[in-house]
């Protein structure tokens, strides 16, 4: 879903940021990898630094800093949730980039207190919660029943996305005509 609300506003060039890797962070990344035109740039933050953990603001403010200035442009951005999104959005103003007319962002989960207190509102992919837990409380009564456990993972579409401020455009590569387009 992420991947296509990317596609439709035009977006040719595709990123996803995490601060860890686990298997949902997999997952969601393959998921976009799956409807991306080109293969999208993968920026897991503890991979690129030995492991540290995600609290060393000045060296993801250095790496994602410079991933960004190197990435082509406009350039979407799905993150992990939307505590990643909030980091991506104040590496991308500290080095004095746009958003959404060079990076957009869209994170996972719909925080609504994260996401609409930016200076930038984040859009979010919102989770199917109460499908979730019917699905978690079916799958308990059939382990209570003795039964197997399925062999893959019970995957849960999303119900939507809350399109705000920060994946709010058209993709335009000219400058100009992007800035004409955000005028009007």
């Amino acid at each position: 879903m992420a991947a296509r609300h990317f596609v439709d506003r035009h977006f040719r060039h595709l990123a996803w940021f995490s601060t860890g890797w686990t298997n949902v962070h997999r997952l969601r990344y393959e998921g976009l990898c799956d409807v991306a035109a080109e293969r999208p740039f993968r920026w897991v933050f503890t991979e690129a630094t030995g492991g540290r953990g995600s609290d060393d603001w000045r060296a993801l403010v250095k790496w994602l800093g410079k991933q960004f200035a190197q990435a082509p442009k406009p350039l979407g951005v799905v993150t992990y949730d939307d505590t990643d999104a909030t980091r991506v959005l104040d590496v991308v103003r500290q080095i004095g980039l746009a958003v959404p007319e060079e990076i957009a962002i869209l994170g996972i989960g719909n925080d609504t207190f994260l996401c609409e207190n930016q200076t930038v509102p984040i859009s979010s992919v919102v989770h199917d919660t109460e499908r979730t837990g019917h699905e978690g409380a079916a799958l308990l009564s059939r382990l209570m029943d003795g039964k197997e456990v399925p062999a893959t993972p019970i995957l849960i579409p999303p119900k939507g996305i809350v399109e705000r401020a920060s994946t709010n455009l058209i993709a335009v590569s000219d400058p100009l005509l992007n800035r004409a387009i955000a005028y009007i």
